[in-house]
């Protein structure tokens, strides 16, 4: 039997700062500093926003996976397939303390074929991005999923809510599971 997992979803509307604070937290959870904030920076920030991506991120030895898209059904799933170390041609990056690299396809399919998963799986999501397709895939695959899960945390981001708290409000969740 597998290892129970939690699954955390960052949702609200567009433009609210879910992708920035998830981008915080892998901050904090790869150690913060500024060595693995200027590799975040350069590799998801142009024109001076983050662009979404998925990340994978060894914090207290254990695996967490962190999709910062979540706009219409088919990222979603997208998101579900990472979850579930099946990343076909994604691009999927690793964070650590010295930075973050880009999975070569030989370092995806090691993942796969191993089934490593993630204890803790975090994702943003636009509810009304396409008709509610977004929430609609993640409620499919957390069905999908349920006997894998101990716990699904939906947490709602406002555009004035600090991006660095609830940055640090997700960790302490993490935390407390693990």
């Amino acid at each position: 039997m597998e290892r129970k997992r939690l699954l955390i979803v960052l949702y609200g509307a567009k433009s609210q700062g879910k992708t920035s604070t998830l981008m915080q937290l892998i901050i904090n959870l790869a150690g913060g500093g500024s060595v693995v904030e200027n590799s975040i920076n350069s590799t998801s920030l142009k024109k001076g926003k983050y662009w979404d991506g998925r990340m994978i991120i060894k914090y207290e030895g254990h695996l967490i996976y962190i999709a910062t898209g979540g706009d219409t059904w088919g990222i979603c799933r997208g998101n579900t397939d990472f979850f579930e170390s099946d990343f076909g041609k994604q691009t999927i990056y690793e964070v650590d303390a010295t930075g973050v690299i880009e999975l070569t396809s030989t370092e995806k399919a090691d993942y796969s074929k191993k089934k490593k998963k993630p204890i803790v799986a975090v994702c943003a999501c636009r509810p009304s991005g396409d008709n509610y397709g977004a929430i609609k895939a993640l409620h499919a695959y957390y069905e999908h999923a349920l006997s894998n899960y101990t716990e699904q945390l939906w947490i709602r981001k406002k555009k004035e809510d600090d991006n660095i708290t609830v940055a640090n409000e997700i960790q302490k969740r993490i935390d407390e599971f693990i």
